[in-house]
């Protein structure tokens, strides 16, 4: 009889030291209540605040406006923090692994795909300025801020786009910027060391095909004009889904962490 209550106790034990759930329903016992102390308003803000944002980089969370009032310490400390230099590393780290093991044919117009706002630059000052994505977008304001040509480069955004070159992968540029932006933005590029691409196509608002179409309609258009003009789009990365889905895509994808704003 001993030894079956040994063997009990034993195994109850086990079990509660790999997290099983043995009083599902009740209270959670294994965080000791010293530590539940820090369990602030401020932590468990953060906790739905960080929930948000998933849903946002997992394409569940749409068409949202701006950035929730409750999140912009949590959105402002993901930017100026450690956190958001690490997940676009992590993103563009399996970028270059996966361009590296391709074999490459010199001349046979293997093409990277890049958007340029929050993918090759960065507007984190303009955002810092407005409260971190918690005030509406305004168009006039933020189209000020680009004629200013002084966007910083992502830095590992920068890094991928050089290692691409020297395994001689073209690099195709296709970003929502309308093309009176682009003599400032090809000054721009060139001044943070982006200065050889094959081809950059602006959006050409005058064209009565893009009228009332969104981002995504537009970019896989024109991924598919350069399909026909014999680009082979093997990589494609861009902070929205609006960047990389639709037909055409390449053969993978990557999408930047960006809880900024929304662009359909």
């Amino acid at each position: 009889m001993k030894t079956i209550v040994l063997l009990f106790i034993l195994a109850t034990t086990i079990a509660t030291s790999h997290g099983l759930d043995l009083d599902h329903g009740k209270e959670n016992k294994i965080v000791p209540r010293e530590l539940k102390a820090f369990s602030s308003a401020h932590y468990e803000r953060d906790i739905r605040c960080s929930s948000w944002r998933l849903g946002v980089e997992t394409n569940n969370i749409i068409r949202f406006k701006t950035v929730p009032a409750k999140c912009k310490d949590y959105i402002r400390n993901y930017f100026l923090g450690d956190q958001s230099r690490a997940d676009t590393k992590a993103v563009l780290s399996e970028a270059y692994s996966y361009a590296k093991s391709l074999d490459i044919i010199k001349g046979a117009n293997y093409t990277w795909v890049f958007d340029i706002d929050e993918t090759l630059l960065s507007n984190i000052e303009y955002y810092a300025d407005r409260g971190f994505g918690t005030i509406p977008h305004n168009a006039t304001d933020f189209n000020k801020w680009i004629e200013k040509g002084k966007l910083p480069a992502l830095p590992h955004s920068l890094k991928l786009y050089n290692k691409l070159l020297a395994l001689d992968i073209k690099i195709a540029i296709i970003t929502e910027r309308p093309e009176t932006q682009h003599k400032i933005t090809v000054k721009n590029l060139w001044n943070v060391g982006y200065r050889k691409y094959a081809k950059i196509i602006f959006k050409d608002t005058k064209k009565e095909i893009y009228k009332g179409k969104t981002t995504l309609v537009y970019k896989l258009a024109e991924r598919k004009k350069l399909e026909k003009e014999g680009f082979k789009i093997i990589g494609n990365i861009g902070d929205q889904w609006s960047d990389i889905l639709g037909t055409s895509t390449a053969v993978r994808s990557f999408k930047l962490p960006n809880p900024l704003f929304y662009v359909a």
